[in-house]
């Protein structure tokens, strides 16, 4: 009976409106539902899902520093984590994600700065 209706409810014949009986609760799935869209970069979707179930992945806050990591605002970034009151020793290790992003990893850096073999190879001054 159960596949039955969900059966029902994913195909969408129309023989019920109402949901099946679920095993997690409706915010739960929109959580999920949220964070797998976030990573794959629909984000105007995810704005729409949020707004429309009143549910939020993440605070402002958060969403202001993600946005700062996918601008290339390592600077700016560094500052929001700092506003986010985390105990010190939270506050150190985000800051050393941010700068392992921005100085190892691909694509952690702009164009127009030196890729990190260059920068190690050179010093940080381009000397």
């Amino acid at each position: 009976r159960r596949s039955e209706e969900m059966s029902v409810f994913l195909n969408g014949d129309g023989a019920h409106d109402t949901v099946p009986e679920l095993p997690w609760s409706r915010e739960t799935y929109t959580r999920v539902i949220l964070q797998a869209l976030h990573e794959l970069g629909y984000r105007r979707s995810a704005m729409e899902l949020e707004q429309e179930a009143g549910v939020l992945v993440n605070s402002i806050e958060v969403q202001s520093l993600e946005q700062a990591v996918m601008d290339g605002e390592f600077g700016v970034a560094e500052s929001l984590v700092e506003a986010l009151g985390l105990d010190d020793s939270k506050t150190k290790r985000c800051r050393f994600i941010l700068r392992r992003h921005k100085y190892l990893e691909p694509g952690g850096w702009r164009a127009g700065q030196q890729q990190p073999r260059q920068i190690t190879r050179t010093g940080s001054d381009g000397r």
